[in-house]
């Protein structure tokens, strides 16, 4: 009676894990249909459609989560056919750095470029602008439902040393942007915003430097949370 309890559970688990997945999928294709189509719900108007929008680390995070969903759903489907017993650990390893990444976008809209955003245009409504359309996904939509997907799906003590691995796209994308900002630096210290989208640079060289150093340990800091959570739920689950 009891093992059949437990296949309950574990049964429910893996269907809320596959609605979850398609739902994150479906997001995904939604939001980037409407960001490179210029489609909208509320204005005013987006940012740009056009594949500039490919630079952003938002736009980044929210398509690589979209592809993992793509082998989650496959894995919660074998897992449904009784094919396998549980998923791969790279997969939840994998999951972990997407939900990481998307844990930063909705942080760092959240309390620092909203807000800046806001104070710098003094309205209010720039905030809830970056909620809007297309954004309304990318920024707090997908990376809450990634998030909730990872956590739901912990059942393996995950080691606090992936926060490394965690970390490499962040700093891969740090570099790239940095690199960009300051290789189309003018003599007197100043960035075209265009290459300088988030304004990181637009207060000085090492004002962006710091900047880059603050990002990378926001990211640090969410991944340690997420794996924390993950274990603390793991760990419940084997009591």
């Amino acid at each position: 009676m009891h093992q059949l309890t437990d296949e309950k559970i574990r049964k429910r688990k893996d269907i809320a894990s596959l609605i979850l997945h398609i739902f994150i999928l479906l997001m995904t294709i939604l939001a980037v249909i409407m960001r490179f189509a210029g489609l909208r719900f509320f204005k005013p108007a987006a940012a740009a459609s056009d594949y500039t929008a490919l630079r952003y680390f938002t736009v980044e995070s929210n398509i690589l989560i979209g592809f993992i969903s793509i082998i989650c759903i496959v894995y919660d489907l074998l897992r449904l056919l009784k094919k396998i017993e549980e998923r791969p650990k790279w997969l939840d390893i994998t999951e972990f750095v997407g939900a990481s990444c998307l844990a930063l976008t909705m942080v760092t809209i959240l309390l620092i470029l909203g807000p800046g955003v806001a104070i710098k245009d003094g309205n209010i409504d720039s905030f809830f602008n970056l909620y809007r359309n297309h954004n309304l996904f990318f920024h707090l939509l997908t990376p809450v439902a990634s998030i909730a997907a990872f956590l739901l799906n912990a059942d393996k003590r995950l080691d606090y040393k992936l926060i490394l691995i965690a970390l490499i796209p962040a700093i891969a994308y740090e570099i790239f942007y940095a690199s960009t900002a300051i290789s189309h630096m003018d003599a007197n210290g100043k960035v075209p915003f265009a290459y300088d989208w988030y304004g990181f640079m637009q207060g000085g060289l090492w004002l962006g430097i710091i900047a880059v150093i603050v990002m990378a340990g926001l990211m640090a800091l969410l991944s340690f949370l997420l794996l924390f959570f993950y274990r603390k739920i793991a760990k419940a689950k084997e009591a």
